[in-house]
């Protein structure tokens, strides 16, 4: 009641400078506009710039070289946006998700490498969070996110699944001491989820992943210890980088591919 309080003295004029500016097709739209943000039913956006408090979390935002696929870590997900090439490079980049209604605007942040980068603690209870972007007056999915669906409207919303206890949350796979390299994906239970990369020569069906506990996927592979390897997941039957790594690089077809360097520091003067 006190947003109507506040709104009422000046209704009137703004009211009646709408009846002198308007065309009447639109009168009663505006109008019923006017009173929809005098009772408080509509509202601006906020806009909130974040601030992260957590050593690596904040090194982790700052060191981004390219806009990566969002991933968790301590307990925050990190977003990126990179400008294309040859484009102007935006005034405004933010994200608004859809458990806060879409009504507060998270602003980015551009690092020292000219990387628009974002941080937010993770919502307490939140399995998924769906979200989308604002460069400058354009509303858009997020471009470095694969994972999105439509909604109602048919507008992109993009996607991301949060890891269910803290030990799977980002993590580059690494090889153990055999030699076996170890490859986990989280998501949602009784999926078909495979394996493609360098090391199969990416055989999208060759290597399917063991669901080991509702939600949580793994394989483990012999690969050669001396190189670095490439691979995505297919998630019944759609291709996606791996979630929680967020080393990224790109494929020969110019796609995104998630990487992992194998072999381990001591042995890296022995290469060929």
């Amino acid at each position: 009641m006190h947003i109507f309080v506040n709104f009422l003295p000046v209704l009137p004029k703004m009211l009646m400078q709408m009846r002198k500016t308007v065309q009447k097709p639109h009168k009663n739209l505006l109008l019923l506009i006017a009173c929809a943000f005098a009772f408080g039913l509509i509202s601006l956006p906020k806009a909130n710039a974040f601030v992260v408090e957590d050593f690596t979390v904040h090194m982790q935002i700052m060191e981004l070289h390219e806009a990566k696929a969002p991933y968790v870590i301590n307990d925050h997900i990190i977003l990126s946006y990179q400008q294309p090439l040859h484009e102007q490079t935006p005034r405004y980049v933010a994200a608004a998700f859809a458990h806060e209604d879409f009504r507060t605007m998270h602003l980015y942040k551009i690092n020292q490498h000219g990387i628009f980068v974002l941080a937010l603690p993770v919502p307490p209870d939140h399995r998924q969070l769906s979200y989308r972007m604002r460069i400058d007056s354009i509303w858009l999915s997020d471009p470095s996110n694969p994972e999105y669906f439509r909604d109602s409207a048919g507008q992109m919303v993009s996607i991301v699944q949060i890891p269910a206890t803290p030990d799977s949350m980002y993590r580059v796979p690494e090889l153990d001491a055999n030699g076996n390299l170890a490859i986990d994906y989280h998501g949602e239970p009784g999926q078909e989820v495979y394996l493609s990369g360098t090391f199969n020569n990416w055989d999208p069906f060759m290597h399917r992943m063991n669901e080991v506990r509702p939600g949580v996927y793994q394989i483990q592979l012999k690969v050669d210890p001396r190189r670095s390897h490439y691979y995505v997941f297919f998630r019944n039957g759609q291709r996606i980088l791996d979630p929680r790594n967020p080393q990224v690089a790109y494929s020969a077809r110019d796609t995104q591919v998630s990487s992992i360097h194998t072999y381990r520091v001591d042995e890296a003067t022995e290469l060929p």
